[in-house]
């Protein structure tokens, strides 16, 4: 016979037993088990993502895996095509305190941004496992006074993208690897009627009108010849040098009608579109602008080749333009959104996801060397292989700052200033906009 102590053993412990499953199965509120986190039930929280250019799908697959390991999380995603809207948009909310409590920033521009942005628990990720994990660049542009504001998914990088057929009616078989080279090839690809050009070597010497990367393809020359962009604490630019000065004459040379390397204006079409029309041997782009090209022209025989570089230069450099996702200062779930920031950005599956959607090249460096020693796709291993070697500088502000370098660019070609009291003026103008670099 069970005894009368017995029997309150077991009636407590039948008890203790329901009341756990209760508890398990939520019925009894405060303690249900999540199933991806193991823990107990935590507070419903949103996290606002605003992003740029790129459409829901792309982030489909990590909100769900992320839901599945945060199950009282949301992410909203506010998608914008335009990066002017974008920035105003995102400024204006921020200024009143509704901000977005994840988004994106152009690499160039963090210290607009640092004094709203929340860098990463160096618990979650330090500065030795970012080395581990993205190219050099990453830790440049966004940590670069040691702690971590951004992380992208993808470094898009500058390079020549050539049309073969143009190039083999030429008789020209390999495309050129060095500036050098590059100006030897421009008269054999030039075409002219009287003075008009009605085909183009390459879309280069003209002002933002109409090459779309001209102030990035002056930033590389400049960064490709040593000049220094700005000072240490980036208070001032100082780039009007004289190795600023030679970087600038080499560049509007193209635009200039008295010299052999001749080969562009500003009355020409925008440079993706004359691409597009099979009117020009080689432009200089992103993946992006690949993209678009192709999309003008499904029949277009264009490939990429890396970047050109000085004849004599010991240490190869491209010039990189990509983003990267910060927590902000606003949010009231920081820890989340740098949780979801990380599983956005380090996760190889969510990137791989995020990428063949957006078919852009990859930041993480186990992803660029998978795309490195892929032969399907050559063109994007050139876009890879550039993010181990790619550059930038502290714009700030890149939408003003590439608007300053193109009217430097149109003021010289147009002989509206001479090179040198040009480039002393933009200098000028970009000092201002480093002194306004808080929102």
């Amino acid at each position: 016979m069970i005894s009368k102590n017995q029997f309150i053993f077991i009636g407590v412990i039948l008890f203790l037993i329901t009341i756990v499953t209760l508890l398990f199965l939520g019925i009894i509120p405060g303690l249900k088990l999540q199933p991806g986190g193991g823990g107990p039930t935590e507070k419903e929280i949103t996290l606002e993502f605003w992003g740029l250019f790129d459409g829901p799908d792309a982030y489909t697959a990590t909100i769900q895996n992320f839901k599945y390991i945060y199950p009282h999380v949301t992410v909203k995603y506010r998608s914008f095509n335009d990066i002017k809207t974008y920035e105003h948009d995102l400024i204006e909310a921020l200024a009143e305190g509704r901000g977005p409590d994840v988004f994106t920033i152009k690499n160039t521009d963090l210290l607009k941004y640092t004094n709203k942005a929340l860098p990463v628990d160096p618990n979650k990720l330090s500065i030795y496992r970012l080395r581990e994990l993205f190219p050099a660049i990453v830790e440049q542009d966004f940590a670069p006074q040691g702690f971590i504001f951004a992380l992208p998914t993808s470094i898009d990088t500058l390079a020549l993208i050539v049309n073969r057929d143009i190039l083999n009616r030429a008789g020209i078989v390999f495309p050129p690897g060095t500036w050098e080279d590059f100006k030897s090839v421009i008269p054999k690809l030039t075409k002219k009627e009287r003075t008009k050009i009605v085909e183009a070597a390459a879309s280069i010497g003209g002002s933002g009108k109409t090459v779309t990367a001209a102030s990035d393809i002056l930033s590389l020359l400049m960064l490709q010849t040593g000049t220094t962009m700005v000072k240490n604490d980036v208070s001032a630019a100082v780039f009007a040098s004289e190795l600023g000065l030679n970087a600038l004459n080499f560049y509007t040379q193209f635009s200039d009608a008295t010299k052999d390397s001749y080969t562009w204006n500003d009355t020409l079409p925008r440079d993706v579109d004359f691409f597009g029309q099979e009117k020009i041997a080689m432009m200089f782009g992103y993946s992006t602008t690949l993209a678009e090209a192709k999309s003008k022209n499904a029949f277009l025989n264009a490939f990429v080749s890396p970047i050109l570089q000085p004849k004599s230069a010991v240490k190869h450099i491209t010039y990189a333009s990509y983003f990267g996702y910060v927590t902000s200062k606003q949010s009231k779930a920081p820890d989340v959104a740098w949780d979801f920031i990380l599983e956005l950005t380090t996760n190889e599956s969510n990137v791989s996801s995020q990428l063949f959607v957006t078919k852009r090249p990859p930041a993480l460096l186990t992803l660029i060397n998978q795309a490195i020693n892929d032969p399907s796709n050559p063109d994007m291993a050139v876009f890879a292989k550039q993010a181990l070697i790619a550059r930038a500088w502290p714009k700030v502000d890149s939408l003003n700052v590439d608007q300053v370098f193109s009217g430097l660019i149109e003021s010289v070609i147009t002989g509206a200033k001479n090179p040198g009291s040009a480039l002393e003026e933009a200098q000028g103008s970009v000092t201002s906009i480093l002194s306004r670099r808080s929102l």
